[in-house]
């Protein structure tokens, strides 16, 4: 009987066009290697926060996003590589695959040593205490670690292409695995340092920059040298004269990240800056907590991007409208789980951080909604990338970023909301693309789409 099922699964699996059995595939693996991923992410954040205290911690979480930014200076190529080189091999041009490689890698590497520089040119005339509303007493501390952060993320800029590669050959819960095998690397450092050293910032910075570089770079070793040799990077290869093709999408991505990093990396800066660092940590508390929604869907739609671009590119519109149909019934199941998370939230709080870090229910109730809208935006955001028609998702990206923070500012001040008004600021303004997105959809799949709805 247990034979039968496993082969009725397993022919399940099987079923349908080679790139849905891919995504299929994708997906299983992504949500295990997601699952240790999401465990040992969670496992973390007391162990953090027991290390480094609440304040420090809060401390952390804001030098983190704010390193998170640094990835913006790519400009946009990463994901202008992710749709050019899933059409180049698509098409049976590996040569102009290699270019496109060899070209971004190039440029990246200019890009990494420039941030490299000029953040030592810049390093002795900021306060990073006053630009983190850190303690006094921490100043030394937390320079150390931003500087840390700042030398690692710029190697780390170059080696995390590899993952790019993969993700645009369809082949995600490969790339996904890296992150997995630097979380469990990173929480076995972690849990050796709590017994080896006191609390310390500098130690952590240590810990999760080695992790999140040394991963990639043996997979770039391992993937340039085997099924990937005929696209590895060469300065032979680099023609600068392509780069307009990677700029071309890559400069409208590069806005819509940075609008993206107003709009979320911002409340924690928001928060630090507005109340204290230590109110960062019950912030993220609530935001990780409804992450488990996020990213399963997330992990959900990544085998989506590249497979759309494959199939728009071979003009498969049916497969594309059957898999958006299949996806938003799959956003209805995930939006009956962010209700259960709001009803449980006390319950699970107290487990997992105990009764010294205190979330606001009307924060829980906010992150929920706003894990609902993400997922649906995300359904469309993911066709529209796919497709390259992003001029319109741009315009609404850019009016976010401008209305965030004085809606989180009015929220917190005008109505003492406190941290839940900057939530509800992001969700509000997350609002537009769940209505414009559809819309934008709708159009293009019927072939009506005209103007900026085309571009």
């Amino acid at each position: 009987m247990k034979y039968h099922k496993l082969s009725y699964y397993k022919n399940q699996l099987n079923r349908g066009p080679e790139r849905s059995v891919k995504a299929k595939k994708n997906i299983i693996a992504l949500l295990f290697r997601k699952g240790i991923s999401v465990v040992i992410s969670y496992l973390m954040v007391p162990l953090l926060i027991d290390y480094l205290n609440p304040t420090r911690y809060g401390i952390w979480l804001t030098v983190s996003v704010f390193i998170t930014w640094f990835f913006l200076f790519d400009i946009g190529l990463g994901n202008g590589l992710r749709n050019k080189f899933t059409e180049a091999i698509a098409n049976g041009k590996d040569k102009l695959a290699r270019i496109y490689v060899s070209t971004t890698y190039a440029i990246v590497s200019i890009i990494a040593v420039f941030v490299f520089v000029s953040y030592w040119i810049l390093f002795p005339i900021i306060d990073w205490g006053q630009l983190f509303n850190a303690p006094e007493e921490l100043d030394s501390e937390l320079a150390s670690l931003v500087t840390i952060m700042v030398s690692y993320f710029t190697f780390q800029f170059i080696v995390k292409l590899i993952s790019t590669i993969l993700i645009a050959d369809q082949r995600p819960a490969i790339a996904g695995y890296f992150n997995t095998i630097s979380s469990i690397l990173t929480l076995l450092l972690l849990v050796i340092a709590i017994k080896v050293f006191d609390s310390s910032l500098i130690i952590i910075g240590y810990i999760f920059s080695v992790s999140n570089i040394l991963v990639p770079l043996i997979a770039s070793f391992y993937f340039y040298n085997s099924k990937y040799q005929k696209y590895r990077p060469s300065i032979r290869w680099v023609k600068f004269s392509y780069s307009r093709d990677l700029f071309s999408l890559g400069l409208m991505f590069f806005a819509i990240q940075i609008a993206s990093v107003i709009i979320y990396s911002s409340s924690n800066m928001l928060i630090s800056h507005l109340f204290s660092p230590a109110e960062v940590t019950p912030y993220n508390v609530s935001f990780k907590y409804f992450s488990i929604i996020t990213m399963v869907f997330a992990i959900v739609m990544t085998p989506f991007w590249s497979a759309i671009t494959d199939a728009y590119v071979r003009e498969d519109l049916i497969w594309i409208k059957t898999v958006i149909i299949k996806l938003l019934k799959l956003v209805a199941v995930f939006s009956i789980a962010s209700l259960i998370l709001v009803i449980c939230s006390g319950f699970v709080y107290r487990i997992w951080v105990g009764e010294e870090i205190t979330i606001p229910f009307s924060l829980t109730i906010v992150m929920g909604i706003y894990s609902i809208v993400f997922i649906w935006n995300s359904v469309f955001a993911s066709f529209l990338n796919g497709v390259g028609k992003i001029r319109l998702q741009l315009y609404i990206a850019l009016l976010q970023a401008i209305f965030i923070i004085p809606l989180a500012l009015f929220f917190t001040k005008a109505f003492n909301l406190g941290i839940t008004g900057v939530a509800l600021s992001i969700l509000i303004v997350n609002i537009l693309s769940s209505i414009f997105g559809p819309f934008q959809f709708y159009l293009i799949i019927n072939n009506k789409a005209k103007g900026i709805w085309a571009k």
